[in-house]
């Protein structure tokens, strides 16, 4: 059974219990052997609680740290770890030093990156500063800076930086003892120059604030105004120097701290699977425990090895009264497909798990629509050695690509199993002449050589059409054992009248409307096969009225019609597959016929045909990469939308919860920062 359908690991709860000095050993053989699914098992003591938030809280603060110096890491780092050197003491030890390390790096790195932030606000004001003080030296280079930022008792004078628009509302608001002297332009802006009488002061700078006018602080000394551009430049080159060197003593610190933040994110995990396993523990006054679900194939090695290592220890079985959470238990060459059941969802505890038939289905559609050898083999390639080192993945060490690898893998070897029973190979087909073995774009359909001739579209889409019928009709023959199982007598009949319709009423069809016998039987039983079908639309009926009362009289139709709609679907199979096959076929030609006019064109027949070829085999190379790349998304997204939509309605429900054990896992590379 574990071949089709496969059940979760089986669990039971259960509650590991040991003195208080083996609480951090019981807990280290618990993460290592991933065995227990912590549950909340009751009141911890006021001591405990305060012991596990205050680690709760430093574990956040960890985090916290982490985020803000990989934020400063001018580029994602990996980091290469082993376990022997990453924790060399007990491991909340371990955790204390690496936090208290940050923290004072982070220190540092905080007051840097605010010495920054303040250094680069100066240099921007100087910048702007320096603009307006260039573009007034142009006309008056040799006045004092004074005369242009003056506040005496009888006249003042002030320089401001508006646009044009500001600029004329300005003018039009000031009153008559206050005007502008003079305008410069500097870029979309206006340096304008304003004096006036001193009384009128603060009426202006009112209107300046109105007009969302900027006011510039020229220097008030008697230095030329040309001679301090000079200055201004000097000072300039001394900040952007400054900021140089603290950006470069940043990026140091923080460059150098890779390996602790790589060892603080390992050992944060760590932790926070001890804390989620310690905020479920119930502490009493003279035991610990933890309670939780683990695998019953797992509890006497650990019982082995908590009698080893932490003695004192005992696992004793309780009734929990709760739904377990599931333990996926598939056999190891469809485990990987876990990955597709999951994008649906979890199988409860106590449901059929559907992932080796989801394995198989996507075998089949993946290889029929993406069935091309040396497709199938440039994808592997790709996929195992290009795809990590092509920056489209984030992190190519984390578990769920690495599952999603190894799916695509698998993909690519039915890919190459299709190509070589169709004889495809990217467009070309081998064909036998004169006892040799020979590469050929095939003319049409019939000069190909196959066990299976998927190059016949009337051939491809008779098959997908089949595999439909196939592959719907098991989803309704699983659907009817699961409502026979759980005695939902309105379900089992509808499915079952729906499955006898289907055996009579298609050879019925197939025989009188489109006139080809499915079947080897002589013309008066086919009349009964009608009675039959007709038969099993009742039953069908009577069981959509048992589980849906009035609504069951309507929804009966959307029975029939949903298997003709669902089994159509499947066509897409023959649609992507020849579409992949001629697309290739056709890139080939393009490809000939290009580097046989390219060599027609040049003179010297030797360097046209050397260009020509090296042109054919760029054209070949480049179209027929892209028929790679959207053929395996397109058979990947159509694969998946058969057994989401078509095949897993039908019987499954997918809303369990997944077994979520305390681990302590040790990733060979972590990657430290952040890639956008």
């Amino acid at each position: 059974m574990s071949l089709i359908l496969s059940v979760p690991e089986r669990l039971v709860y259960a509650r590991v219990i040991t003195i208080s000095d083996n609480a951090d050993r019981v807990l280290k053989i618990l993460q290592e052997e991933e065995a227990i699914h912590p549950e909340r098992a009751g009141k911890a003591t006021e001591e405990d609680i305060k012991f596990v938030e205050e680690l709760r809280r430093d574990v956040e603060r960890l985090d916290d740290i982490v985020s803000r110096m990989e934020k400063m890491l001018p580029s994602p780092v990996l980091v290469s770890l082993e376990k022997e050197r990453i924790i060399t003491k007990p491991v909340y030890d371990e955790f204390k030093e690496v936090l208290r390390e940050l923290e004072q790096i982070n220190e540092k790195a905080e007051i840097m990156a605010e010495n920054i932030e303040r250094l680069n606000e100066t240099l921007s004001e100087t910048r702007k500063l320096y603009d307006v003080i260039t573009a007034l030296a142009q006309k008056y280079g040799n006045s004092a800076a004074l005369e242009l930022n003056y506040d005496g008792e009888i006249i003042f004078t002030k320089v401001v930086l508006l646009d044009p628009r500001s600029l004329t509302i300005m003018k039009e608001k000031l009153p008559e003892e206050v005007v502008v002297i003079d305008e410069v332009p500097l870029g979309e802006h206006m340096v304008a120059v304003v004096a006036g009488l001193s009384g009128y002061r603060h009426d202006f700078m009112r209107i300046v604030s109105e007009v969302r006018a900027e006011p510039v602080n020229v220097p008030a000394v008697e230095k030329p105004l040309k001679e301090l551009v000079t200055e201004f430049e000097g000072r300039i080159k001394e900040l952007e120097n400054m900021l140089k060197d603290l950006k470069d003593n940043l990026n140091e610190l923080v460059t150098g701290s890779v390996n602790l933040l790589a060892k603080a994110k390992v050992i944060g995990s760590i932790i926070k699977d001890r804390v989620r396993a310690l905020l479920n523990a119930v502490r009493g006054e003279y035991l610990i425990a933890v309670e939780g679900w683990l695998p019953e194939k797992k509890i006497p090695d650990l019982e082995a090895r908590l009698s080893r290592e932490a003695p004192a220890s005992a696992i004793t079985k309780l009734d929990p009264k709760r739904e377990p959470p599931t333990l996926m238990n598939n056999p190891k060459p469809v485990k990987p497909f876990e990955l597709i059941t999951k994008i649906y969802g979890v199988p409860r505890y106590s449901e059929w798990d559907p992932t080796p038939l989801i394995a198989y289905s996507f075998l089949v559609f993946f290889g029929l629509m993406f069935g091309d050898f040396i497709y199938g083999l440039a994808m592997f390639i790709l996929v195992a050695f290009v795809l990590d080192r092509s920056g489209l993945i984030d992190d190519p060490t984390s578990p769920g690509y690495l599952t999603l690898k190894k799916v695509l893998m698998i993909l690519s070897g039915a890919s190459m199993a299709v190509g070589l029973l169709s004889n495809t190979f990217a467009g070309y087909s081998i064909v036998i002449e004169n006892g040799v073995p020979t590469m050929v774009l095939a003319e049409n359909a019939g000069q190909i050589p196959s066990l299976l001739n998927l190059a016949d579209p009337l051939f491809f889409i008779v098959l997908a059409i089949v595999i439909g019928l196939i592959h719907v009709n098991i989803a309704h023959t699983i659907s009817l054992v699961r409502a026979l199982k759980e005695d939902n007598k309105g379900n089992a009949m509808a499915e079952a009248g729906l499955l006898i319709a289907e055996a009579f009423g298609i050879p019925y069809i197939s025989h009188t409307m489109l006139n080809y016998d499915l079947l080897p039987l002589p013309e008066d039983i086919y009349r009964y096969l009608l009675y039959g079908s007709l038969a099993g639309v009742g039953i069908l009926i009577a069981g959509r009225l048992i589980g849906m009362k009035g609504l069951g009289i309507l929804l009966w139709l959307f029975d029939l019609t949903g298997v003709l709609g669902d089994t159509l679907s499947y066509t897409r199979l023959a649609g992507l597959g020849l579409a992949t096959y001629f697309m290739a076929k056709s890139f080939n030609s393009l490809a000939t016929d290009a580097a046989f006019g390219i060599a027609s064109i040049i003179g010297v027949p030797i360097v046209g045909i050397a260009v020509g070829i090296i042109a054919g085999v760029i054209i070949m190379l480049l179209t027929n990469m892209l028929n790679i790349v959207f053929g395996i998304i397109g058979a990947f997204v159509h694969s998946l939308r058969l057994c989401m939509v078509e095949f897993l309605p039908k019987f499954y429900e997918g809303d369990g919860r997944e077994f979520l054990p305390i681990t302590e896992k040790i990733p060979k590379i972590v990657m430290v920062g952040s890639p956008y």
